[in-house]
């Protein structure tokens, strides 16, 4: 499936319906989300529900069922039924929760159709199940200015009249369908369907309205005329490297995403005075915000300031995936094949567990302290350059191209620490970027993708003939490269090392 967005050619009558339409359906979810933590609250409180989890955790946690005993397997099964009763009890399903806003759509049936609010139900009921089954933690509120779509589930309730109309609650809506030649290969693959939903976007001057069209099918590509090559990606927290036969590229990931973090701590700090000025009482002597129930005065400045906030950031993330595409467009224009090497970027953004001190020591009064080492590590360059979304991209854009895509198995081969000449893994400082390798030296980075590309059709080993053979037309291709960037001026001390 793909989407098309379209914008709606609204007027102050459509604006204020559409308002309203995301206001009760912001009310419904944060209802559903009350009701829902409710229950979890009571099944948390079930003395049976709670020994039962205990008994699972402690003696099938991290398990396989194969390596399990018949009576082990039998308890197990009864344990997760008795589980499963009790959600069941206490009102936990998704049938449940659809249950529960059905009778709240009746309030609202002039702006939200029941399929709408089933679809509600559904994304809360997604939120419930990571919360019993996997990591979460709990249910979270949303903001009102959050609720960007309501969604939907099936082809009722929001309907599209051809391309230039859009019928919701028995009202007609004109499409303002732009007059591009990607709309009009969508409209002649003449692709079913699935469903429609509506989404708004802020700007600075207001809401704006958008009918996302769901097709069934893949979007139209353009077809690949020429072969390519096979293509080894590095990817890091900021960077991307790209290793061919014929040519290598060194990039910064989404390089201008540090102009919008600026202007966004700008105007955070601009805020955080104008509250402070408005609320003086709810701050303590040295700053900090007092415990407690406060009561909080937002004035018209501070609410400005918040919207620009949003509109930066929802800038932000607009020209980070455009960026990220226009990279893995000129990567895949000469590709037939593509390797990369996930990356656990969740590990990468959490503070480091570790409590360690300086080993240089700073005089203070008198005295040498070896101050505590600071515990960040990688969470502020991910969610500015976002290399997550940069491997979602390329796996997707590889899919719709009919692009072989793999991913190596980092747990029997890590290309980062490889050396192909001596065959042995040796692990480098981060401030390293450069490897001596049969007496050449060459970019880290580049050197890694360089091994991505030549790993074996398994995918757990490199393949060291074709490493040896490669080597030096690699070395002179990605030293080539490197020495044309430092004339250009394009430099990354910390990430390439010049």
């Amino acid at each position: 499936m793909f989407t098309v967005r379209i914008p709606i050619d609204t007027d102050k009558s459509a604006e204020a319906h559409f308002n309203k339409c995301f206001f009760y359906a912001w009310k419904s979810s944060n209802l559903m989300v009350c009701c829902a933590q409710q229950r979890m609250n009571a099944l948390n409180s079930d003395r049976a529900y709670r020994n039962a989890r205990e008994e699972y955790g402690r003696r099938f946690s991290g398990k396989k069922t194969e390596d399990l005993s018949k009576a082990q397997k039998r308890r197990k099964k009864e344990l997760s039924a008795l589980m499963q009763e009790k959600q069941k009890s206490y009102g936990l399903s998704k049938t449940d929760f659809e249950k529960y806003l059905s009778v709240q759509q009746h309030r609202y049936s002039a702006w939200l159709t029941s399929h709408q609010m089933q679809a509600i139900a559904d994304q809360v009921w997604k939120g419930a199940e990571s919360v019993l089954y996997g990591k979460g933690r709990s249910l979270h509120f949303k903001r009102l200015t959050d609720m960007d779509t309501i969604p939907q589930k099936d082809n009722n309730g929001i309907r599209l009249n051809g391309w230039n109309d859009l019928v919701f609650m028995k009202r007609h809506y004109a499409l303002k369908a732009p007059d591009s030649a990607y709309l009009q290969s969508v409209r002649d693959k003449g692709a079913r369907v699935r469903y429609c939903y509506l989404k708004r976007i802020e700007f600075s001057s207001g809401w704006k309205y958008y009918a996302v069209i769901v097709l069934e099918g893949d979007p139209p590509h353009k077809e690949k005329t020429r072969q390519g090559h096979r293509v080894g990606i590095d990817i890091g927290t900021s960077t991307v490297a790209a290793e061919s036969e014929e040519k290598v590229m060194l990039e910064n990931l989404a390089p201008d995403s540090i102009r919008y973090e600026k202007e966004v701590r700008h105007l955070q700090a601009l805020l955080d005075h104008k509250m402070r000025m408005a609320n003086p009482d709810n701050y303590a002597d040295d700053g900090t915000v007092r415990k407690g129930k406060k009561k909080w005065h937002i004035s018209r400045q501070a609410n400005r300031l918040k919207k620009r906030i949003r509109v930066l950031h929802r800038k932000e993330a607009a020209y980070i995936l455009c960026s990220h595409r226009r990279q893995i467009n000129r990567i895949l224009s000469s590709a037939n094949e593509v390797i990369v090497e996930p990356v656990s970027l969740k590990a990468m953004q959490k503070r480091s567990k570790k409590t360690e001190r300086s080993d240089r020591g700073a005089a203070i009064n008198g005295k040498i302290i070896h101050k505590y080492k600071r515990k960040k590590r990688y969470g502020h360059s991910i969610k500015n350059h976002a290399p997550g979304r940069f491997l979602l991209e390329l796996k997707r854009k590889a899919e719709v191209m009919d692009i072989p895509y793999y991913e190596i198995r980092t747990s029997a081969y890590k290309a980062s620490q490889f050396h192909h000449d001596t065959g042995e893994y040796i692990p480098s400082p981060v401030n390293e970027r450069y490897k001596i390798i049969s007496g050449i030296t060459v970019q880290r980075d580049l050197y890694s993708a360089f091994l991505i590309r030549h790993t074996l059709d398994t995918l757990n080993a490199p393949d060291i003939d074709a490493c040896i053979n490669d080597f030096e037309k690699f070395a002179d291709i990605s030293n080539r490269e490197l020495a044309a960037m430092k004339a250009a001026g394009i430099s990354n001390q910390a990430c390439w090392g010049f």
